[in-house]
């Protein structure tokens, strides 16, 4: 189950996007800070479910908690479709230029 949801999200996908996004004169920082940030929110979700599950009751916590990551991971697809170009056959370069 959180394999199959962790690699069907941004889970895998972030790590990736992280070293296309900033351009090399920044890249190495971008991505340290990128990795930092992903990580905090892992720990962060790891701690608060627990709370979550507990708060609402075993059975309604759990379906809650899943409801809300869920409702996260649809809305983080639509903004990244939104703000994010493809950059698939583009060259470091070309993907700098348009970040310009």
């Amino acid at each position: 189950g959180f394999v199959a949801s962790f690699a069907s999200s941004m889970g895998a996908v972030v790590f990736v996007l992280l070293a296309e996004v900033f351009p090399n004169r920044i890249r190495s920082r971008g991505v340290a800070m990128g990795s930092f940030a992903v990580w905090i929110i892992n720990g962060s979700i790891t701690f608060l479910y627990p709370v979550v599950v507990g708060a609402f009751g075993d059975g309604k916590g759990i379906g809650f908690s899943f409801a809300f990551f869920s409702v996260m991971t649809f809305a983080g697809f639509f903004i990244f479709r939104k703000f994010l170009f493809e950059t698939s056959n583009m060259t470091l370069e070309e993907i700098e230029r348009r970040n310009k």
